[in-house]
């Protein structure tokens, strides 16, 4: 009898912890694959070993990145020794294009086919080659229209996904949590806070939202805010901000599409949370406050790589959509404008939404099931099982 696909998933950020669920998911319920991976919680609640918890490590920012190194380094370390004992038949890679590549470095001799998962280069949506990723792998699987068709004039062999914020919730949002997003009838309107998921995002966010939130319920008196709570943020972290705001509010655990499918508006940290806040269709505002040295250290990229947006939803659709408060323009008073012409100017929202639809659209295209099976049809190939 034939053992089963061995997969082995590198997906140590955070931002590709749901998609490599999914893919996981689908590797396992349509091929009866044995997943081992280097990721996080999402990953395990799908039934994968992970044989390294990257849960600490920091993606944003050079404190983040700095704090994190002994962890990057015994990572990159301990795959390389997993690979070359456990030789697993696939090797599926999640976006970190510095990480990987030294990765494939580390296991030349002992290297399985392997599959690059949302490659690098989602920011650029120019057509300068990138030799050594197109070297590195032998399948790309992306949910960028740009991406995979910059991918695909190079001459890789690319598969489109539907970007996981788009796909179903699962399990359904307790009916009790849903009744706190909206108290009464009476609470109107009710605007959404989404600092992010890491403790630097949350410690420069909550503050200037905190205080863009108390200046709109002077002009709302009945305003209800909802918090989100991403995993691993503590709901006292975040409540503290909310001490003597003049508004009735709840810090809460559901996910940001449940959250914002509640809410008349939100303000989202830029990442993840503003696809799922689209999907959700919520008008928003996305903001962002690195550190000094990290904001100069993205605008210094902005203009060398002719990034226009930061936003996945601005960048899918190469405009701007959704409005961007970055760096210097992230301030109370700027939110505060932003917000009051959500809730104000129904013909912007109306575009806003507009807008939305097509990029749902545009995520929503391709299959996972799909990529899946042609991940498991690696294995086949030469050098395989």
């Amino acid at each position: 009898m034939p053992r089963p696909l061995r997969v082995l998933l590198v997906a140590p950020e955070a931002s590709s912890d749901a998609a490599a669920a999914v893919l996981a998911e689908r590797l396992i319920s349509r091929h009866g694959a044995e997943v081992a991976a280097a990721g996080r919680s999402g990953l395990r609640e799908v039934g994968v070993r992970l044989v390294c918890d990257t849960s600490p490590l920091g993606q944003v920012g050079v404190a983040a990145v700095v704090a994190s190194v002994p962890l990057w380094w015994w990572v990159g370390r301990h795959i390389p020794k997993y690979v070359k004992a456990e030789r697993p038949d696939v090797l599926v890679l999640f976006a970190c294009r510095k990480f990987s590549l030294m990765l494939l470095n580390a296991i030349a001799g002992a290297r399985p086919p392997v599959a690059w998962v949302y490659p690098p280069g989602d920011w650029v949506q120019g057509d300068d080659r990138d030799d050594d990723v197109m070297r590195a792998a032998d399948l790309y699987v992306s949910a960028f229209d740009w991406q995979a068709g910059r991918y695909e004039r190079q001459g890789a062999r690319v598969l489109r996904v539907p970007h996981h914020s788009v796909l179903p919730l699962t399990p359904e949002p307790d009916p009790g949590r849903l009744a706190e997003l909206r108290p009464s009838a009476e609470a109107s309107p009710v605007i959404a806070l989404m600092p992010g998921s890491r403790p630097d995002e949350v410690g420069r966010l909550m503050p200037i939202m905190a205080e863009a939130l108390g200046q709109l319920a002077v002009a709302h008196p009945r305003l209800h805010a909802v918090v989100s709570q991403a995993p691993g943020v503590s709901e006292q972290r975040l409540s503290r901000y909310l001490v003597g705001l003049p508004c009735s509010h709840v810090v809460s655990p559901l996910r940001v599409r449940a959250i914002a499918a509640h809410a008349d508006a939100a303000v989202v940290c830029c990442g993840t949370a503003a696809t799922e806040t689209a999907v959700a269709d919520c008008p928003q505002v996305i903001v962002y406050k690195p550190a000094w040295l990290t904001a100069k250290a993205m605008q210094r990229l902005g203009r060398r790589k002719n990034i226009r947006f930061l936003s996945m939803v601005n960048l899918g659709l190469d405009r701007r959509a959704v409005p961007e408060l970055l760096h210097t323009d992230c301030t109370p008073e700027r939110i505060v404008g932003e917000v009051s012409a959500l809730l104000t100017d129904a013909q912007s929202v109306a575009r806003m939404r507009e807008d939305y639809r097509e990029f749902r659209a545009a995520m929503g295209r391709g299959s996972w099931d799909a990529a899946a099976d042609a991940i498991a049809a690696l294995a086949q190939r030469p050098g395989g099982r």
